[in-house]
């Protein structure tokens, strides 16, 4: 299957044994289809979580 780059960009980043091990069960408990699925929520759902609350410094 194609990977459609107008849509998707490929990320790597390092990520401490202690968080993966949580991503897994949230994965699993949430019964997503991939770790990647899962990921995207997570990020999805703590940039929601941020952008609802005030900025700790207007001026950054």
């Amino acid at each position: 299957m194609a990977i459609d780059t107008e849509k998707w960009a490929r990320k790597v980043v390092l990520l401490e044994h202690d968080l993966v091990a949580q991503v897994k069960k949230y994965q699993f408990r949430n019964e997503f289809e991939s770790e990647s699925d899962a990921i995207c929520l997570l990020v999805n759902a703590g940039l929601d979580a941020v952008s609802t609350k005030a900025p700790a410094d207007a001026g950054a």
